[in-house]
């Protein structure tokens, strides 16, 4: 059985009563095809030419294009184990901002495609009205039992972490918004009670959603690059380095290209953690040109790779990423930190 969560609006969520709408009921496992998921690419473009600038400001609202949608849910599977003996109850995937279902629509297709009959367990965030009919039609032709929850995330999962009302979960993928939080807001009061301070919404949601893995759980982003340097969001890294594994970042090889036709310039990159006691975990990298990829290459690195970055509070940048990459192709692995020490060096002393 699935259901609507709904609040009365956007940051109104704890003044607001919530009730449950039953949609329909599941009869047979349908899988959502590649046809289905390309319509939604076509839903995209349409809201694109329609949808008002001033709109999608307000909910920092810009949907994922099919292409990085697919490869999401494909680095989400990579690094986790979905084989059903292994869990012996449902997997639960949470997709907060979910949008059109874009993203959640990919990440059960994979799980469909790698283990039929797998059961599954959707819970999808969102709270643009204009978007909440596709984003029901899209979840109702996936076959599994899910929620859709029209209510804050930052505001309302801050309350239920505060209060040990959360459930967890084991995949997450998402395109969180990105906006900044001013301080003295209600958000940064939220964040603080939980144990998160951070600047901008897209940051929040990330570490709300660290928060929410469960053990050996994985979350895949794409996000704004702009946390990877500068105090502002220092405390964001130090909060992944006590909390996370990072597992994968991709970056692009233009800073328009991810979102070229929404002609959004922030550069992005997309980044898969994981929920991991162990915290020895290689980082593999990866690059492509566009967003479909073309001239895509990956490497991976030893587990001190990740480490010496993480110690030092210091993320890449593009330029470095994709050096280092064309630097360590054939070498040994046991190289991999000599030769990224000495990028690391070269960078922060403006490449001397």
């Amino acid at each position: 059985m699935s259901k609507v969560l709904e609040s009365s609006g956007r940051n109104s969520v704890l003044n607001s009563k919530s009730f449950t709408r039953p949609c329909f009921t599941v009869i047979f496992t349908v899988e959502i095809s590649i046809l289905a998921l390309q319509e939604l690419a076509v839903t995209r473009q349409a809201r694109i030419s329609t949808v008002k600038a001033s709109h999608k400001e307000e909910f920092a609202q810009y949907l994922t294009p099919f292409e990085i949608a697919r490869y999401m849910a494909e680095l989400t599977l990579r690094y986790k184990r979905t084989d059903t003996p292994q869990f012996g109850r449902p997997i639960v995937i949470l997709d907060p901002g979910a949008g059109s279902g874009i993203l959640a629509g990919s990440l059960v297709n994979f799980l469909q495609r790698q283990h039929q009959n797998i059961p599954l367990s959707l819970e999808a965030w969102e709270i643009d009205p204009t978007i909440f009919d596709t984003l029901d039609q899209t979840l109702s032709h996936l076959g599994v039992p899910y929620t859709i929850r029209r209510e804050d995330f930052i505001s309302q999962m801050s309350h239920e972490i505060y209060r040990k009302l959360n459930r967890q979960y084991d995949l997450i993928i998402m395109n969180p918004p990105y906006k900044k939080i001013n301080s003295g807001t209600i958000y940064r009061g939220d964040l603080h009670d939980i144990g998160i301070e951070t600047v901008n919404t897209y940051s929040a949601f990330i570490a709300i959603a660290v928060k929410l893995l469960a053990e050996g759980g994985v979350l895949t982003a794409i996000v704004s690059r702009s946390f990877c340097n500068g105090l502002y969001f220092l405390p964001f890294r130090k909060f992944l380095n006590a909390n996370i594994v990072i597992r994968h970042i991709h970056s692009f090889e233009k800073r328009d290209t991810a979102f070229a036709d929404e002609k959004v310039l922030q550069e992005n990159i997309i980044i898969t953690l994981q929920k991991s006691k162990g915290r020895k975990k290689p980082i593999t990298i990866s690059h492509s040109v566009d967003k479909i990829f073309s001239g895509y290459f990956e490497f991976s690195g030893h587990t001190q790779v990740n480490a010496t970055d993480l110690r030092n509070m210091w993320y890449p940048s593009r330029e470095t990423l994709i050096k280092f990459g064309h630097l360590v192709q054939g070498k040994a692995i046991d190289e991999y930190d000599t030769v990224y020490t000495t990028l690391n060096k070269q960078e922060k002393n403006g490449g001397q």
